[in-house]
């Protein structure tokens, strides 16, 4: 009898913790993104495709068209109009849905600036610093909105201490992300 009321005290408190939950990422400045991405790029989401992969896990697949290219990694660079694949677990298909907090969220035929690495086992990219790395083009303004969801961004302090916060809406300009990203590509080659 113990057993089956432990049990049952136990699956209570994890489906309480199940529900509860929020996913929690470092808070990245615009510097910081600038400087961990290998590319930023402006693109049009083209499409957004969902399948089931590992352990029945959906993964989607979106596929952006190079609009302009603000930095890159001269070794592999990308091209104006060629197309690239983001890969980020999530989505929905043949009736499995999975939505993970903090991940960004693309919308097809939308306009983006993202911040990327590239898998190099996979070759596919993906989005530095989550839904920090991505944002939404209005004319000539960028809007990352990391309030849609429960994610939670911790930040570390000088003296180490780390302080927990809710996301905010950030608006920038193409013309300041340009001048950060300069600023950094410079910093780089100074310091080489």
């Amino acid at each position: 009898m113990k057993r089956y009321v432990c049990g049952t005290i136990f699956s209570l408190a994890m489906l309480v913790a199940t529900n509860g939950s929020a996913t929690t990422l470092m808070r990245m400045t615009d510097d910081e993104l600038v400087a961990n991405s290998k590319y930023i790029v402006a693109g049009h989401v083209q499409k957004i495709e969902t399948r089931l992969e590992r352990n029945n896990a959906p993964f989607q697949y979106i596929t952006i068209k190079v609009l302009k290219v603000f930095k890159q990694d001269e070794n592999s660079p990308l091209l104006q109009n060629e197309e690239f694949t983001i890969r980020q677990i999530g989505g929905e298909v043949l009736g499995v849905s999975l939505s993970i907090d903090g991940l960004p969220k693309f919308v097809e035929n939308e306009d983006v600036v993202v911040c990327l690495e590239q898998d190099t086992y996979r070759g596919f990219y993906y989005v530095v610093g989550s839904a920090q790395g991505m944002y939404h083009v209005a004319n000539n303004d960028l809007i990352n909105d990391t309030t849609q969801d429960n994610t939670m961004f911790a930040r570390k302090g000088e003296n180490g201490e780390i302080t927990f916060g809710k996301g905010e809406v950030r608006k920038t300009t193409i013309n300041n992300l340009q001048n950060k990203i300069d600023n950094a590509i410079n910093n780089e080659e100074a310091a080489r």
